[in-house]
This record gives structure tokens, C-alpha cells and sequence, in this order.
């Protein structure tokens, strides 16, 4: 039986998920929190420094960015 061997590009992952939280206008730091991690594990993911987890990227994919746009702006009032 042939093994199947995966090497994701974690700096295409990382790029992917900086993309969309700047799109949105989402801080790292507000992300990080929304799935319980700290800023500098978020920042070492956008920069591909380290692999995303499975359980982080199921934290990551319910975010909703508006909302979480939506909540920075309020708390910066």
C-alpha cells in the first residue's frame, strides 16, 4: 500500500489567513483572542515560522471578521 505524504505550505496558509484578517481590518491581537491563542503564535502563522494545527484552523474558519472589525471599532470609541 503507497503512504501519502503532505507538505502544506505554511507560508501560503499563513499568507492566506494575513490576507483575509487585513482585508477585514481585524488586528492580529483581536483575532489571536477570538481563538485563544496569543499574538505572537498568530504572528508565527501569518509568517509560515509554524504549522497550523488542525484545531487552530477549525477555530480560525467560524470567525466571522465583520464581527470582529465590528467589536475593535467599538472597543477604540
Amino acid at each position: 500500500m503507497a503512504s501519502l505524504t503532505v507538505n502544506p505550505d505554511y507560508k501560503l496558509i499563513g499568507n492566506n489567513i494575513k490576507q483575509m484578517r487585513t482585508k477585514s481590518q481585524v488586528s492580529q491581537q483581536n483575532l489571536a483572542k477570538a481563538i485563544n491563542i496569543s499574538q505572537t503564535h498568530m504572528s508565527n502563522l501569518e509568517n509560515g515560522k509554524t504549522g497550523v494545527s488542525l484545531a487552530i484552523a477549525i477555530r480560525i474558519s467560524p470567525v466571522s471578521y465583520t464581527h470582529l472589525r465590528a467589536h475593535e471599532t467599538l472597543m477604540n470609541l
